[in-house]
């Protein structure tokens, strides 16, 4: 029997099936991965707001600069401690040198390891006579946890102005700031 060029086709149904099969796998590859892209970032995002609303409860607890005590300095001891635009510098007592006055005892405590990195950082200014505390300076920082990038870690802290701390702990008289 000769067919026609106009006879119809008739597919059995498993061969119709497969056609449609690869169609629907060629749509739902890229709608799945995308899918899939969106909740992967959704949880980067979930986990770094967080950690960020855990920090921030953190920074209102204790978080913040206290001084205990301040000194008043003279232009005369502000040249002398090199200070520069108001502030006089605190170094790190480990840093510091024989001749330093006042220093720095710096605490680190992670809080949370990995990703994202979330630490308690608390400044002890302590004026090396006596050994006597002037101020303590709390701060709490989340870095990193981020949805995959090249970029730099994102992070997030306290209101950190610790440029400010000396011009806290010391009056300076007779200096324009």
């Amino acid at each position: 029997m000769n067919k026609s060029v106009s006879d119809p086709v008739i597919l059995k149904p498993n061969q119709r099936m497969r056609g449609g099969a690869v169609l629907k796998i060629l749509f739902l590859l890229p709608v799945v991965t995308v899918l899939v892209l969106l909740m992967v970032f959704a949880f980067y995002e979930g986990r770094k707001a967080y950690w960020d609303y855990r920090v921030q409860k953190m920074c209102e607890q204790d978080g913040g600069l206290t001084v205990f005590e301040n000194i008043r300095v003279s232009a005369e001891d502000y040249e002398r401690l090199k200070g520069t635009h108001g502030a006089i510098p605190i170094p790190e007592r480990r840093s510091a040198d024989s001749a330093a006055e006042y220093v720095s005892d710096t605490e680190i405590t992670r809080m949370h390891q990995g990703t994202p990195d979330v630490w308690r950082t608390v400044a002890m200014v302590r004026s090396l006579d006596g050994n006597r505390p002037l101020a303590r300076w709390v701060n709490y920082t989340r870095r990193g946890g981020d949805f995959l990038t090249v970029a730099h870690a994102s992070y997030f802290t306290c209101d950190s102005d610790i440029a400010s701390l000396s011009s806290e702990i010391f009056i300076v008289q007779g200096v324009e700031q």
